[in-house]
């Protein structure tokens, strides 16, 4: 593309009809992906030992809320990765 040359009309246009549909999104998949993200940064800034019981993690025998981030994190990934495969796909 020259520089210095002046803007013709022949530039692309973009037809609606030709544009691709936008893609279909699971919204309960991306509620669980924010609270799951958002309960990550509250458990990572939980104000230290003395904050609330179920924002530490279980000494060894036990659960708190706290423990199930990272699994439900793990869960939330798989989930996002197969319904991404499955676009491409189909592609």
């Amino acid at each position: 593309m020259n520089p210095g040359a002046a803007p013709t009309a022949e530039r692309t246009q973009t037809n609606p009809a030709l544009a691709p549909s936008p893609t279909q999104r699971l919204l309960s998949l991306d509620v669980v992906r924010g609270i799951t993200i958002a309960f990550m940064i509250m458990v990572n800034n939980n104000g230290g030992s003395g904050s609330w019981h179920f924002m530490n993690h279980a000494q060894w025998i036990g659960l708190t809320p706290t423990d199930l981030v990272f699994p439900t994190f793990v869960f939330v990934v798989g989930m996002s990765t197969v319904f991404a495969t499955e676009a491409r796909l189909a592609r």
